[in-house]
């Protein structure tokens, strides 16, 4: 895959893949909700918010 691409861009397209695979992933970082009246806890993890990504892409779509 390397080779279809210039060498310049190869770092950036490295980087915007990882982000794309770890989008969601709790271990990346994460915000925690808690409710009031029952205590339960709802993990949701950060985005990557890359316009690359099938869910994050989406909001560059809508926009």
């Amino acid at each position: 895959m390397k080779h279809k691409f210039p060498k310049n861009l190869h770092s950036s397209i490295w980087n915007n893949v990882s982000k794309f695979l770890d989008c969601g992933d709790i271990s990346r970082g994460y915000t925690a909700f808690k409710c009031n009246q029952c205590s339960h806890m709802h993990i949701v993890g950060f985005s990557c918010k890359s316009r690359f990504c099938s869910s994050c892409g989406k909001i560059y779509a809508e926009n």
